[in-house]
């Protein structure tokens, strides 16, 4: 059993599938989409045809700030009654995963926690009151609605990757970069040859050219919607613009970006920017001799050696409060460089 609740948490997924689990007479995989179909995120069709997988849909609210409704309680429980052998996973934060981590646990699963962003890699340097009560009324609500709190501790331990006890083991892209701050069991993640991955992806997604303007010698920058981004942000694409004129600059938005930002973007020279849900290693996949830019962006692990990729982290982190509360010891991809001044980002 796989739960996703986002296209990048299905990349993944969908990798692991055909590296690990491609074998139908001794693998039966339950592929669940999380509120896919009332939610912004994961709501377009898919085609599964070419996959080993049955994918169902979890469209009930679990959430813990929100009263939970005698149906959600009954698909909780319809859930809670099934047996994996496997229980893959990648949000520990959210309230149904720590359920149905703890109860599969219990009853004999393996657990396994899936990499989700850069999260394993960030250490929070000091704990945020805001992650301390959000675990806290977590707990109060679990207990509430009937269900087993795993750890009255878990606001304290939060602050940590893979902090849920029932655990079993971590699936990362470079278990080697990662402080393994509680002994946990590690596997590598390791990703389908470009060639098959680009296949697959393109048959699942129902990729279209026509949704890339330019594929070669382009500044591909993926935005990530956080509070406080939008006047850094702005002022570092006119700079982008500037240093290369000539270079047409494509913005891979968000699912979650707001319609106040793609009106900034508009008023941009040189720049398209893309709209689709589509992860964005299918479009860096596409790329050839041109410029990968995030804040932090996962995509980027995913190496197109044609491309050059460049972290923007240490230029927002001055101004924003979630970046200045994490420590990345070790980048977890030596092909990502990340600069502390546009002047560092070059074609060549």
């Amino acid at each position: 059993m796989i739960f996703v609740s986002t296209e990048y948490h299905l990349l993944l997924a969908v990798n692991l599938m055909m590296k690990l689990y491609n074998n139908a007479e001794k693998y039966n995989i339950e592929l669940y989409i999380r509120g896919g179909r009332k939610s912004k995120r994961l709501n377009r069709p898919y085609d599964f045809s070419h996959l080993p997988v049955k994918v169902l849909y979890f469209d009930e609210v679990v959430s813990s700030e929100k009263d939970l409704a005698e149906s959600a309680r009954n698909a909780v429980i319809e859930l809670m009654d099934k047996k994996p052998d496997i229980f893959i996973f990648f949000q520990e934060q959210d309230v149904l995963m720590v359920i149905l981590s703890d109860h599969f646990h219990r009853n004999g699963s393996e657990v396994i926690l899936c990499q989700d962003g850069l999260k394993p890699y960030a250490q929070l340097q000091f704990h945020s009151l805001g992650l301390f009560l959000s675990n806290h009324r977590q707990n109060l609500w679990l207990k509430k609605n009937g269900f087993k709190v795993e750890n009255w501790l878990s606001p304290i331990t939060s602050k940590h990757y893979g902090f849920l006890r029932g655990i079993s083991k971590l699936y990362l892209t470079s278990p080697d970069v990662y402080r393994n701050w509680n002994g946990r069991e590690l596997s590598k993640i390791e990703m389908l040859p470009i060639p098959e991955l680009d296949e697959i992806l393109s048959r699942l997604f129902a990729w279209d050219d026509a949704l890339l303007p330019a594929c070669e010698n382009v500044i591909f920058y993926m935005n990530q919607p956080m509070k406080g981004t939008n006047n850094t942000e702005i002022k570092l694409l006119d700079e982008l613009g500037k240093r290369f004129p000539h270079n047409r600059m494509i913005i891979k938005a968000h699912p979650l970006t707001s319609e106040s930002t793609y009106q900034q973007y508009e008023n941009l020279a040189n720049v398209s920017v893309i709209r689709s849900t589509i992860p964005a290693e299918l479009f860096i996949i596409k790329l050839k001799n041109s410029l990968i830019l995030s804040i932090n962006s996962t995509s980027m692990l995913l190496n197109v050696p044609a491309n050059k990729y460049y972290y923007l982290y240490m230029l927002f982190r001055d101004e924003l409060k979630r970046l200045s509360r994490m420590k990345i010891d070790r980048y977890p991809a030596e092909h990502v460089i990340a600069i502390h001044a546009v002047s560092e980002i070059s074609f060549y």
